[in-house]
């Protein structure tokens, strides 16, 4: 079963926001990729800690405008 929509959310409570690791009888994973996600700036754009919510990417630079994958953390490293 597929969905199509213009954005989805995950609320919780739970262990994972999205999760998609399905496996074959002998454990291997199905999907050859676990994600796959275009954006004209930044593929994939992540957040952790329990401090207060950045609102945004931490780093702007001519190296981080348009990566595959950006991460930030409050408290560790993102």
């Amino acid at each position: 079963m597929g969905t199509i929509d213009k954005q989805f959310q995950a609320t919780g409570p739970g262990q994972f926001g999205f999760f998609a690791a399905p496996k074959t009888g002998d454990g291997q994973p199905i999907f050859p990729w676990g994600v796959v996600s275009y954006g004209w700036s930044t593929g994939v754009l992540a957040f952790a800690g329990s401090g207060p919510r950045p609102e945004g990417p931490i780093q702007q630079n001519s190296y981080s405008l348009q990566a595959g994958v950006e991460g930030g953390s409050v408290e560790f490293t993102g």
